[in-house]
């Protein structure tokens, strides 16, 4: 008898390799705003009777990129801004505007920054025999035994000529002359600057400091 045997392949077991399948990673959402440091204010750098030139300090965000939005009198012009001044000509005199800066970074997230209001100088002073303005400006910030430099534009917009007796600036009972003795004539229509470099003690404390603006002053026809 003739046997048949069947002929048993073994089953073999091949492990495939097979690539790891990854989703895309979660993009980083940016929900921060920037910041606008302590003290954060708005200063008039130019005034006149027909336009307002102002700065402000700058705000700061992660993405390393500010745009800032200008309201006046809280309407907003459509425009973004990187610079850190913005001006508005062709007013009339006498004309206040409420500015208000917000700072926006690239993912659209903002922050409302500092506030101020100011006024166009008036015409010609019309019917004033002495009309001065004056435009106080210094350095915004320093540090303890840095520099403050204070100066201050006068401007003639009377019928008579003005002379300046004294402008002061008095820092943390400390009370500084930036007119050093010297008086300062303006006729009907001059301007004159005056201004001085104050030094921060070494032990001043760091914060927030107030400096006061006076200025002295008499006029009569006769003055040439």
């Amino acid at each position: 008898m003739r046997l048949n045997f069947a002929r048993y392949m073994p089953l073999l077991l091949i492990p495939l390799l097979l690539p790891a399948i990854i989703g895309p990673a979660s993009a980083t959402i940016d929900t921060t705003p920037p910041v606008w440091p302590s003290g954060s204010r708005i200063t008039a750098l130019s005034i006149t009777s027909s336009s307002i030139y102002i700065s402000w300090t700058p705000a700061t965000d992660d993405s390393g990129t500010v745009n800032y939005k200008v309201y006046e009198d809280g309407a907003w012009n459509g425009m973004y801004t990187m610079s850190t001044s913005y001006g508005h000509q062709y007013l009339a005199p006498n004309t206040t505007i409420a500015f208000q800066i917000t700072a926006v970074d690239p993912s659209n997230n903002w922050s409302t920054g500092p506030s101020a209001a100011f006024t166009t100088a008036p015409a010609q002073c019309q019917g004033y025999e002495a009309c001065l303005t004056s435009l106080f400006t210094y350095t915004l910030t320093s540090t303890p035994g840095g520099t403050i430099t204070v100066n201050d534009t006068l401007s003639n917009e009377g019928q008579d000529s003005i002379r300046i007796t004294s402008i002061t600036v008095a820092a943390d009972q400390v009370v500084y002359s930036l007119t050093r003795g010297t008086q300062l004539l303006l006729r009907v229509g001059e301007s004159g600057t005056r201004g001085l470099v104050i030094r921060v003690p070494q032990d001043e404390t760091i914060g927030t400091h107030s400096i006061l603006l006076s200025v002295s002053w008499d006029y009569n026809s006769t003055i040439e």
